[in-house]
């Protein structure tokens, strides 16, 4: 685990430290997004680390202290991607404000989006989140609560998928991976629905909130799928690719939506804001 997101920091958050230096440096805007990608990546990072820290083994005052060491590298990395999320960049006005002034301005009132049926980026996402919503609650949360108040279907399907994938990690349940599934209990859950409704509708500013989490899922499956790829006993193929959507849709999402305006007419609905 601990391997993997080293890894990560020399691939990744590496060559961000040189280009954010430089954004910084000469306040370019495509610094805000880079920041908050890079910020929540390395923030998430240190969650199962410190995890694992804490919780892994009986707490002493060594585990503490190097908690409080690693923490300020959870924090940072957080602190600068909130304020880029809250601030526009290099623009110090707020983004509600900035986001209501441009709804304002360049949505009319009484523009509907496309069906869903004709936009299958949208159509992708929708059924991600809202499939995502009884996978979390019924098979991901087995690992941080006692299984006995799930159904026996579901606990049952749940012993298939680690005996038939060969998935030792929702049988074992080492410490950093529950810490994950924590997160994605606590954090990712209650937005799942919000996000069903933003890109069913093409809300424009589901642009941030969807960077932010695919930066973060993204970056919890580095260590799951080196566990499964490069553990002691060989790979395991069929567990890592169980695995996988959820590494690949978010990293497509954060891609799409730090690169790109969102919704994909956006420029169209302005032209058409001007004409009335």
């Amino acid at each position: 685990m601990f391997q993997s997101l080293i890894c990560a920091e020399l691939l990744f958050q590496l060559p961000c430290f040189v280009l954010l230096v430089i954004g910084l440096m000469k306040r370019k805007r495509w610094t805000r997004t880079l920041s908050i990608v890079y910020g929540i990546h390395a923030a998430t990072t240190f969650i199962p680390i410190t995890g694992e820290i804490l919780f892994g083994r009986p707490m002493t005052p060594e585990s503490i202290k190097l908690a409080a060491i690693y923490l300020p590298y959870l924090l940072m990395p957080a602190i600068l991607a909130l304020r880029m999320a809250l601030f526009p960049y290099p623009d110090q006005s707020p983004l509600w404000q900035s986001t209501k002034d441009m709804v304002s301005k360049i949505v009319p009132s009484n523009t509907r989006p496309p069906s869903l049926l004709r936009r299958p980026f949208d159509l992708v996402y929708v059924l991600y989140f809202f499939s995502h919503v009884p996978i979390t609650v019924l098979f991901d949360a087995q690992s941080i609560v006692p299984r006995e108040v799930f159904p026996a279907w579901a606990t049952g399907a749940m012993d298939w998928h680690a005996r038939v994938n060969s998935d030792h990690l929702v049988q074992a349940n080492p410490t950093w991976f529950v810490a994950l599934v924590v997160c994605e209990c606590l954090l990712q859950l209650p937005t799942f629905l919000v996000f069903v409704y933003a890109f069913m509708y093409q809300r424009s500013w589901v642009r941030i909130p969807a960077i932010i989490y695919g930066s973060h899922v993204t970056t919890t499956l580095v260590p799951i799928l080196a566990e499964f790829l490069f553990n002691d006993h060989g790979p395991k193929i069929m567990a890592a690719l169980v695995y996988s959507p959820w590494l690949l849709l978010p990293l497509i999402l954060t891609i799409r939506m730090a690169t790109k305006q969102y919704p994909d007419n956006l420029h169209t609905v302005k032209l058409q804001s001007k004409m009335i």
